[in-house]
């Protein structure tokens, strides 16, 4: 018989007067991992919270180990037994690497821990795991992804019986994303149950025994590790009304690069049609940066030649790209891309103002774009300040103002790294009302699953 580490039965979770989790049922065995693909952030939360020991549910039992648990004794196992990591880092900074993992814990004393055994210790454990961080390492200057590590390293140490790992591919590359899935798999072999809450189905196939599909606040599918196929895994992304980007088989180029070299990437060429996306990716970031500043003026040294229609491109910097006919939508644009001292209406018309003479000397062109866009945001007004919207309303006014200038192609950077699901969603569908005005995009990632569903993939090779 197999060993549960955890078992949910019939719990229900209500937050705000609504019910979140409905009757909810889920078992994970020792040494199993379960992936759950799940759409909305209130059900990710929930289900964490309850296990944390952080919220009551209204109904519903919880085993760990066979043991059923009150909310006080889950934040007492909590601390013992189940480890979270997510993007919010439980490193102390200013401690070292084996600081975090021995000293920041409960029952040690640090006045009877002499160093050297400490580094001891901790290279034991790193070595074991095939961390190369050395022990005495400051946590501030590790990476995102070493950090990953660190708190796995951590939660071995810990003695952990259940890690739940929550949307941490959204922080990695594909080639440190198979570094984790190689840790995981050993701690697997070591008796830790995994829980994966990941956005991407691509992900949860490759580190998980099962895939549950959670929606509505139960769950409506499972898939067993025999039966992942490519198409059963796109039929599951389906499933969320994920919607493909509509590819626009025309034969007008209109973006192209030829035998372009920098410093650090091997020679790139390729063509992108008119409405068509096209998504660059880096596995191991090294060439991202200066293709970014190539396609925005910002990169002087280079061999090749682009061209934006039957027009050579080489743009002086990111204003004139636009003004040469490439529209740039950068990392986390909700927080980068809008002006907070003018109302969303401005900032929706800003990129086509430029364009217009006397434009804001003028209240027809507002009128005209605010009654044309107006149904699009949840807001029903769009006299209000970027910081007064919803994150989501913000997503549509970098989008839809990016729509109403009307580029010949547009560029984005990891448009679907967000945690939250229904932002990813939101991205699709907008990606979608680009294409449908014939306007062409590039995407620039260094993680496939990201974009394996929307478009042809060209790859950067990095110089040695």
């Amino acid at each position: 018989m197999d060993y549960e580490i955890l078992r949910i039965e019939d719990l229900i979770v209500e937050m705000n007067g609504i019910k979140i989790l409905k009757d909810y049922n889920l078992n994970i065995k020792k040494g199993e991992s379960v992936g759950i693909f799940v759409k909305t952030t209130s059900e990710k939360d929930s289900l964490i919270q309850v296990l944390e020991g952080k919220l009551q549910p209204l109904k519903g039992r919880i085993y760990l180990e066979d043991r059923e648990c009150s909310v006080e004794a889950l934040r007492k196992e909590f601390k013992q037994s189940i480890y979270t990591l997510d993007s919010k880092s439980k490193l102390i900074d200013k401690l070292s690497v084996a600081d975090n993992l021995f000293i920041v814990r409960g029952g040690f004393q640090v006045k009877l821990i002499r160093d050297g055994l400490l580094r001891e210790q901790t290279q034991k454990i790193l070595e074991e795991l095939k961390i190369e961080i050395p022990p005495r390492t400051s946590i501030y200057h590790l990476t995102k992804f070493e950090r990953i590590q660190v708190e796995l390293a951590k939660a071995y140490g810990l003695g952990a019986k259940l890690v739940i790992l929550r949307e941490v591919s959204s922080y990695m590359s594909d080639s440190e994303r198979n570094v984790l899935f190689e840790m995981v798999h050993y701690l697997k072999t070591q008796g830790i149950s995994f829980l994966i809450i990941d956005s991407f189905v691509q992900v949860l196939s490759q580190f998980s025994d099962r895939i549950v599909l959670m929606k509505n606040g139960k769950n409506i599918w499972v898939v067993e590790k025999d039966e992942f196929k490519g198409d059963l895994i796109k039929s599951l992304e389906l499933n969320f009304n994920h919607t493909n980007v509509t590819q626009k088989n025309l034969c007008e180029r209109v973006f192209s690069l030829n035998d372009i070299e920098t410093n650090s990437m091997k020679s790139i060429s390729f063509s992108i049609k008119r409405g068509e996306v096209v998504s660059i990716v880096d596995h191991f970031g090294t060439g991202m940066a200066e293709f970014s500043q190539l396609l925005t003026g910002d990169l002087r040294h280079f061999t090749g030649e682009m061209s934006i229609g039957n027009k050579l491109y080489k743009p002086n910097n990111l204003s004139d790209a636009f003004k040469q006919g490439l529209y740039y939508i950068g990392y986390n644009p909700t927080e980068s891309m809008l002006f907070n001292d003018l109302k969303a209406i401005d900032n929706l018309c800003f990129s086509v103002a430029s364009k217009i003479n006397m434009f804001w000397f003028s209240k027809k062109y507002r009128r005209i774009i605010e009654k044309d866009y107006l149904h699009y945001f949840e807001s029903n007004s769009l006299e209000l300040y970027p910081q007064e919207l919803s994150i989501y309303d913000r997503l549509r006014l970098v989008y839809l103002r990016c729509l109403i200038a009307k580029p010949s192609v547009v560029v984005i950077q990891r448009p679907f790294s967000s945690v939250n699901q229904e932002l990813k969603d939101l991205t699709f569908e907008l990606i979608n009302h680009l294409t449908d005005e014939k306007i062409s995009v590039m995407i620039l990632t260094t993680i496939d699953s990201e974009v394996k569903m929307i478009s042809k993939r060209i790859e950067i090779q990095s110089k040695e």
